[in-house]
């Protein structure tokens, strides 16, 4: 996040909902939280959390994400992993899983921008069709690091898993600061 041209204040009108950060940081203990190493507005989301449908800055939500990773000392594997397991619980959630569990995983394309939109606001998400299904998210320069890339592809792959698809797999084909491309393929 020390890369984002005015820090935490970039990119204001790019927002995410409150849920992504909450579902990572339910059930921490914060008692040993260094709310002092951290920018205000992660230590405040933390110490004070919001209602789950409300809209943040993405920066900051993004923030408290590594934040909490951090402080739980995962190395990247072991993040990736409970940004799985995390992203599975949001996904799993009221909010999407009536619309997922109808949806065929050819209609959850057709509709991922739009679905996309229920979370983030700002960000593109493109989808190219095609054996494989290729998709591509462009944001601000250093909004997002690979690793919120690779934790984006397992949200992607419980859509999918959702929607009844069988045997989803979902890979981050390439990464840079303004855009992400992922390689989807199911049966």
């Amino acid at each position: 996040m020390r890369r984002l041209p005015r820090g935490l204040d970039s990119y204001p009108e790019y927002r995410c909902k409150a849920s992504v950060y909450q579902i990572y940081a339910d059930g921490l203990d914060l008692s040993a939280f260094p709310f002092d190493e951290v920018p205000a507005s992660v230590s405040a989301l933390l110490k004070s959390p919001t209602l789950p449908n409300a809209w943040l800055q993405e920066a900051h939500v993004t923030a408290v994400v590594l934040a909490v990773l951090d402080h739980r000392g995962l190395d990247d594997a072991a993040a990736i992993r409970l940004m799985d397991e995390s992203n599975e619980r949001l996904l799993n959630g009221r909010l999407f899983r009536s619309f997922m569990s109808l949806a065929s995983p050819s209609i959850l394309l057709t509709l991922a921008s739009r679905q996309w939109g229920l979370i983030h606001r700002g960000m593109k998400f493109a989808v190219e069709r095609g054996t494989p299904t290729r998709l591509r998210i462009d944001s601000p320069e250093h909004l997002h690091d690979e690793l919120i890339a690779h934790a984006t592809a397992c949200g992607i792959r419980h859509a999918l898993k959702m929607s009844r698809a069988k045997e989803p797999r979902v890979e981050l084909e390439s990464y840079s600061p303004t855009t992400a491309t992922y390689v989807a393929t199911w049966r």
